[in-house]
């Protein structure tokens, strides 16, 4: 019997034993295997294929949406994406580090240029010259109206008498001023035609303004014509216009005396 209890748990670690095999075609923890053991370097290499390989698709993504949008992405964008030299020396691609300033540029746009235009010289103008507007019309100044000269003194004759004295003719002249009063002092002209003529001056009217003329003999029968030719008197002028003879036997000039 203690033979029997000896022996049965030596059977128990060949059950556990082979427990591994059920579970996998790998081998159990602490067993030896016959392929030596990946070094750390292998591993790194291949996370930086890893790396190499995402940063190559993003690189293409990039290329993608550049050419959809029909602009190239900067130039420093490829370069940011791929390893450094030192890492391609070591033998592997390593990705770029979170820490590392050499981080993918953003593409930008960049906007274009707007063009100047430049003013354009020579050729014909566009439109038509202005012409300057013209002056407006000066009205031309009214003349002041000149008051009519106030008419000064005048005399005239104011009457004619005449009758035979004998053989001869006598005539007597009167002058008058403007209010048909008598002019003393005025000089008077006349002449005579006829059966007598020639000329004849008094050289001063009296109070009466009266100025007496006389021929010399006449033929039997004779006609004579005494006509005055100027009044002269200081300060005055002489009017014929006004000559006038109240009995009418005269038109105030020239007298006819048979």
């Amino acid at each position: 019997m203690a033979a029997v209890a000896a022996e049965e748990p030596a059977e128990a670690p060949a059950e556990t034993a082979e427990e591994p095999e059920a579970l996998g075609d790998g081998l159990p923890a602490g067993t030896p295997s016959d392929e030596p053991a990946e070094p750390p370097d292998t591993r790194r290499r291949g996370r930086r294929r890893t790396g190499v390989l995402i940063a190559l698709l993003l690189l293409l993504s990039l290329g993608l949406s550049s050419g959809s949008s029909g602009s190239s992405g900067p130039p420093g964008t490829a370069a940011a994406l791929l390893p450094a030299e030192g890492d391609a020396i070591s033998g592997g691609v390593s990705a770029p580090s979170p820490h590392d300033d050499r981080s993918p540029a953003v593409a930008t746009a960049t906007p274009a240029a707007t063009p100047i235009q430049e003013p354009t010289t020579g050729g014909e103008p566009t439109s038509a010259p202005v012409p300057p507007p013209a002056p407006a019309p000066t009205a031309a100044p009214t003349p002041a109206a000149t008051a009519a000269p106030t008419p000064g003194p005048t005399v005239h004759v104011g009457d004619l008498d005449g009758a035979p004295k004998g053989p001869k003719v006598d005539v007597r002249v009167y002058v008058h001023d403007l209010s048909h009063n008598p002019v003393v002092g005025a000089s008077v002209s006349v002449v005579w035609s006829g059966a007598y003529s020639g000329s004849a001056s008094c050289a001063s009217t009296d109070v009466a303004g009266m100025c007496r003329f006389r021929t010399g003999g006449l033929p039997p029968g004779g006609t004579v014509t005494l006509t005055v030719t100027g009044v002269t008197y200081s300060g005055s002028s002489y009017n014929p216009a006004h000559n006038h003879d109240p009995d009418g036997d005269s038109n105030g000039t020239s007298i006819r005396i048979p």
